[in-house]
């Protein structure tokens, strides 16, 4: 009987801290929301040598710097008027090349 007992209040001591976990489900971002996010960033190379006058550049645009790519000589940046920024930045010295970011996925 004892045992019994001993077993029923283990188990009731185990069953009653067990805890149900809680699930939630995780929302991914749709192709359309990504590139609608991704639609005023600009990626922009400069010659080596040449950051200062890029970043000079880019704050004069009123830019926001999103991501400097130390090995590639180049930085993410948003703009609110991205057309006018890449007619710009395609024209300071020491630019070599202004692109838009894009999301590519593999299937």
């Amino acid at each position: 009987m004892n045992k019994f007992l001993l077993l029923s209040v283990l188990s009731l001591g185990l069953t009653a801290c067990q805890s149900t976990p809680i699930t939630t489900k995780a929302t991914t971002p749709t192709t359309e929301q990504q590139a609608t996010a991704q639609n005023n960033i600009l990626i922009v190379y400069y010659e080596q040598g040449k950051k200062a006058t890029t970043l000079s550049a880019i704050a004069q645009l009123h830019g926001k710097m999103v991501y400097d790519y130390q090995n590639f000589n180049s930085v993410a940046v948003s703009f609110a008027d991205v057309q006018k920024a890449k007619q710009v930045l395609a024209k300071t010295d020491g630019i070599l090349s202004v692109m838009d970011n894009e999301v590519h996925q593999l299937h």
